[in-house]
């Protein structure tokens, strides 16, 4: 037999928590919040916290015992799990419990960033006539910011309200960056110095001071070539990250901040020490190739019977209408005139 040499599993959280053998369930009754470590969801915002972490022998131990009441105080199922006997990594003894790194994407960008700008919109007042404001400051600058040539520039020129409405991953670095440009402008710190929490100057500097952090930390993770001394001093500078998003931005809705996505800032070092740079186990470019498939799953009945059917069935037509239409494009004259005078064919004819 060939064995495929599997170091780990590139995925999102809950595909992480599934693959673990982790309840899925994130409500303050789940006893552990965390698939990595031991931590419980009550003390899950603890930037100090040091935990052990969860190994495939302990795991085993237990579900091999039948101790189904220890199994449920650490949140695991009891399930023979598959990963035990495939994962090639023998860096540590944690099995598939320390081989899902947490990605850039969803816990940077639709975590840290995200509830970045939820917090400070929260804290400006959602519907009130100073946000509509500040978002209008934002779009102007935005505007502003992407005129120029440095495409590692994030996007900034939004066509909806940068305090609303969904976002792309990607695009939320952009938000932060017109939030600090926003803090840094005479007109902004005067908008904002108009509510309650932002009123004392020292206030708008904990913020600009958070959201600078944050840009050059993302900056960082995006690096292909990271220094092993430099990593491992993370894991400090990862806590002090976490107390400052908590003492400037702490979130008091929902959970707070007794979520993974604010937790498993604690295991990235660990993470890139194990696996290599945040980009080798980011799943950016893999939720790319969903959007198409989205765009066709709209387009059902949504009935769970014919749903996947129904899905392919829309695919399969649109790469038949690409098709058809190339042909159309090449048989027409105006694309011939285009060969013949220009040189060149045009990149889109209306046909």
């Amino acid at each position: 037999h060939y064995h495929l040499f599997t170091p780990m599993v590139k995925c999102d959280t809950e595909e992480g928590d599934t693959l673990a053998g982790k309840y899925k369930p994130r409500t303050k009754n789940i006893k552990h919040m965390c698939r990595y470590c031991h931590i419980p969801t009550a003390k899950g915002d603890r930037y100090s916290a040091k935990y052990p972490y969860k190994t495939q022998k302990e795991i085993e131990k237990l579900i091999r015992g039948g101790k189904l009441d220890k199994l449920q105080k650490i949140s695991q199922h009891p399930i023979e799990n598959a990963w035990y006997k495939i994962l090639s990594n023998q860096g540590n003894d944690r099995g598939i419990h320390g081989a899902t790194p947490s990605d850039k994407t969803h816990a940077i960008d639709l975590g840290m960033l995200k509830r970045t700008r939820e917090i400070f919109f929260k804290a400006v007042g959602e519907s009130a006539a100073v946000a509509q404001d500040i978002a209008g400051l934002g779009r102007l600058y935005g505007k502003l910011i992407s005129h120029q040539s440095d495409r590692s520039m994030p996007l900034t020129n939004f066509s909806n309200s940068i305090g609303q409405g969904r976002k792309m991953a990607k695009e939320y670095k952009g938000v932060i960056l017109l939030i600090a440009a926003i803090l840094r402008s005479t007109k902004g710190r005067e908008l904002v110095g108009t509510k309650k929490k932002f009123r004392e100057d020292h206030k708008k500097d904990d913020w600009l001071l958070l959201v600078e952090l944050l840009l050059e930390w993302e900056a960082y993770l995006c690096e292909p070539r990271m220094l092993k001394r430099h990593v491992k001093r993370l894991e400090k500078k990862h806590r002090f990250i976490m107390y400052i998003m908590k003492k400037v931005a702490n979130r008091t809705t929902g959970m707070g901040l007794k979520i993974m996505k604010y937790h498993v800032v604690l295991h990235m070092a660990d993470d890139i020490l194990n696996f290599g740079v945040p980009l080798e186990f980011d799943t950016g470019a893999n939720e790319s190739h969903h959007k198409a498939s989205k765009v066709a799953a709209k387009m059902t009945q949504r009935n769970a019977s014919t749903f996947t059917q129904q899905v392919a069935e829309r695919m399969f037509e649109f790469y038949l209408l690409d098709l058809g239409l190339q042909e159309v494009q090449h048989d027409h004259p105006i694309w011939d005139y285009y060969e013949r005078n220009m040189h060149q064919a045009p990149s889109h004819i209306g046909v």
